[in-house]
């Protein structure tokens, strides 16, 4: 997916934000509920409950301006909110890098599927990849372009229609759930993941997903 930005062949963003929309989709476990394990020493949630806590307790100085937004993580576990939501089953984590598009714009690939890269999340945990579908990344900051708008509108447009409507009407709770993964990918262990994107966080977790219609 990286060619398309270092080609410039923004052309093929719009039908590709819509490839990108059905693959989350497609993740989602059907049937399935968050709440599954909640209680287990092995489930989703505990383990993103450890990685909370450490951040919490961040002595890494790019994170301090993010203590609330760690604060918050914690209540959203404690209190269960998530478990409304069906599971899925991701990869190491979903990026430009590792989807592959055809010429046309097409999915035609994606790799890091390796047993020890997947887990479980809720729903809605990757729908940060909107950020580098819709805009140029330029170093401390999302650039929009002339077809950002459009190139949103398919990607939710896309994403809605492809999962169960009574799924889809918990906009609230996929918005959660994607700060959650925004958290995710950029925290770990109680530090920064990647101290060259730490800029571009704060956009990324204030970020509003639009309304589901019907």
């Amino acid at each position: 997916f990286s060619n398309i930005w270092e080609k410039n062949e923004l052309d093929k963003l719009p039908e590709a934000a819509e490839e990108i929309a059905r693959l989350l989709a497609k993740e989602m476990i059907p049937g399935s509920s968050s709440q599954r394990g909640y209680h287990s020493e092995f489930s989703w949630q505990t383990a993103v409950k450890y990685k909370i806590a450490a951040a919490i307790n961040t002595t890494d100085p790019l994170l301090e301006p993010f203590i609330d937004d760690f604060k918050e993580f914690k209540r959203i576990m404690e209190e269960g909110i998530l478990q409304e939501l069906p599971l899925v089953i991701k990869n190491k984590g979903i990026s430009s890098s590792n989807v592959f598009m055809t010429k046309e714009g097409k999915l035609s690939g994606m790799i890091d599927w390796q047993p020890y890269y997947s887990e479980t999340r809720p729903l809605g945990n990757e729908l940060h990849a909107i950020h580098w579908i819709k805009s140029r990344y330029k170093g401390d900051h999302y650039e929009d372009i002339e077809a950002t708008p459009e190139i949103e509108s398919r990607f939710w447009k896309t994403f809605y229609s492809s999962i169960p409507p009574e799924v889809a009407a918990k906009r609230d709770l996929l918005q959660l759930a994607m700060k959650l993964g925004v958290f995710l990918k950029n925290v770990s262990g109680g530090k920064s993941r990647h101290p060259a994107l730490i800029p571009t966080f704060r956009a990324e977790l204030d970020y509003v997903i639009p309304p589901y219609e019907p």
